[in-house]
Parts: structure tokens; C-alpha cells; sequence
């Protein structure tokens, strides 16, 4: 259920309130008030609406703890898998829009930022090459993942199929995102990789897991 409401008291207050339950059946509320003076911004959260920030959070520690052992114990060669691995997830689930901290946001942020712990790990232990080479195996692997899906979309179904539709509506979309979405992590981590390695130079080993 939608609801909007808008009152305007007087001239130089506006008050909006907007109440929905989202899919889950978790009740969120937002309001925001405005005073001409004050110009001050309101937020009341309804029941469950920390569920994304609690999982976020949860993410993170999980991932980062995966990326600190996989380091440890199958060194570059785990790393890069991983790096390949986040990218193709995060570029599917990328897809998902959510709302964490006020802020209106995807759901691959975590598995795109463990990419850059993995490219400084390899950066730090066995230089800006090889670096390089597990951001560029990454990169391929996305694109790979990409080309296969749309070549199966293509494939037609037979009449005891009951998921093309499903991969239609997921990855026509989804593709275009991915291809956008891998290149600027592409970009993203190649500067990562370069900056490391100037920040490296200049004060020396940052840090040492392997």
C-alpha cells in the first residue's frame, strides 16, 4: 500500500510523509519536513528498516574476513579466482536497488569493494604485475560470463522449459548494466592497483597477510 500525503502549514512550512510495505511485508516510513528557517530534515524508521544495514554490515565482515583467508592460505592464485568471482556476482546482483543509511544505493557494493582489498593484497606481496594480471583475468572472466548468457538466451526454449522468461527479464537488463558496470570497476581497479603501488614506493610495505 502507497500512501502520500502533503499538508502545507502557512507559507514557509512543507511537511511530506510517505508510509509503504516493501515486499518483505516490513513497514518503512520517511518523513521530511521543511522550515524556511531552520530547513530542518526528519527521519522516523519504521519496524525492520535496519535489516539492510545489519546485513550490509554482516557482508562486509564476511567477505573481507573470505578475502583475508583465501590471501592466507591459496595466495595470488586464490585471489585472483576471487576477484573474478566478485565480479561476475556483483555484476548479476547489481541489478537489485536497495535503500541503506537514508541512501538509495545497489546491492554489489561489498562484493565490488573486496575486489580492491584483493588487488592491494596482490599489489603488496607480489607487485603491480601481477596485480594487473588478476584485475585483467577478472575483466575477461565478466565478459565471458556476459557473452555466455546472452548466447543462451538465444537458444529456443522447448515446452517443458519454465525459465527463460525469468532469464529474459534478469539478464536483457542485466547485461547492459554488467557491461557498464565492468568497465568502471575495470577502471577503477587499474587506479587502485596504481596508486597502491606510488603509496607503496614512497612509505614502504602498507600491509602483509601472505
Amino acid at each position: 500500500q502507497n500512501l502520500r500525503e502533503a499538508i502545507k502549514y502557512g507559507s514557509s512550512f512543507f511537511y511530506l510523509r510517505n508510509e509503504f510495505e516493501d515486499s518483505s511485508g516490513l513497514t518503512r516510513k520517511t518523513e521530511l519536513s521543511f522550515d524556511g528557517v531552520k530547513k530542518s530534515i526528519k527521519i522516523d524508521f519504521g519496524k525492520g528498516d535496519f535489516m539492510n544495514e545489519f546485513l550490509f554490515i554482516a557482508s562486509m565482515i564476511a567477505a573481507f574476513g573470505c578475502v583475508a583467508l583465501i590471501a592466507r592460505f591459496f595466495g595470488k592464485t586464490g585471489l585472483s579466482v576471487w576477484i573474478a568471482v566478485a565480479l561476475i556476482a556483483a555484476n548479476i546482483i547489481v541489478t537489485k536497488q536497495i535503500t541503506m543509511f537514508g541512501i538509495d544505493c545497489t546491492l554489489a557494493n561489498v562484493m565490488f569493494a573486496s575486489t580492491f582489498l584483493c588487488t592491494d593484497i596482490i599489489s603488496e606481496c607480489y607487485g603491480k604485475k601481477e596485480s594487473k594480471k588478476a584485475v585483467n583475468l577478472g575483466l575477461l572472466c565478466a565478459i565471458g560470463f556476459i557473452v555466455v548468457v546472452q548466447v543462451s538466451l538465444r537458444f529456443i526454449p522447448n515446452e517443458f522449459d519454465y525459465v527463460q522468461e525469468s532469464m529474459e527479464i534478469l539478464f536483457e537488463f542485466s547485461s547492459r548494466a554488467m557491461l557498464a558496470s565492468v568497465g568502471c570497476c575495470y577502471l577503477a581497479n587499474m587506479c587502485d592497483v596504481y596508486l597502491f603501488d606510488k603509496l607503496k614506493k614512497r612509505h614502504g610495505t602498507i600491509l602483509r597477510i601472505t
